[in-house]
């Protein structure tokens, strides 16, 4: 588990990001950007599974989860999640770049699931 914190000049805390490794057979509620594509703003909220599994968690080849994205309220829609998700796909592995397809995001809230779509277009 890696935490990713974005600081203002003056020490504020502007973000908060938390990845975790995913291992070789772990089951858990993941999605990716091929998931997102089909999964709706109601799925998100109530955590529930893509029908088109017969109820099973959706599981894809993933390197790390998004465990928690948060950015302060005074500082969304300028980019700060982009960012910090950005450095820790550029850290997260030693000398690897993740590619954005290589993220999950786990059980992600309404606002959360819009953020994961866009930035995985």
């Amino acid at each position: 588990t890696k935490v990713y914190v974005a600081l203002q000049g003056s020490g504020a805390v502007l973000g908060l990001l938390i990845m975790e490794q995913i291992q070789p057979g772990q089951i858990r509620w993941i999605r990716t950007i091929d998931d997102l594509s089909t999964l709706s703003s109601n799925d998100a909220s109530n955590g529930s599974s893509d029908e088109s599994t017969g109820g099973a968690p959706i599981v894809r080849q993933s390197w790390a989860g998004v465990r928690v994205i948060w950015v302060h309220a005074q500082h969304r829609r300028q980019r700060w999640g982009e960012r910090m998700l950005d450095c820790a796909r550029g850290d997260y592995l030693f000398g690897h770049v993740m590619d954005k397809r290589a993220v999950a995001f786990s059980q992600p809230t309404t606002s959360g699931l819009h953020f994961a779509k866009k930035y995985l277009r």
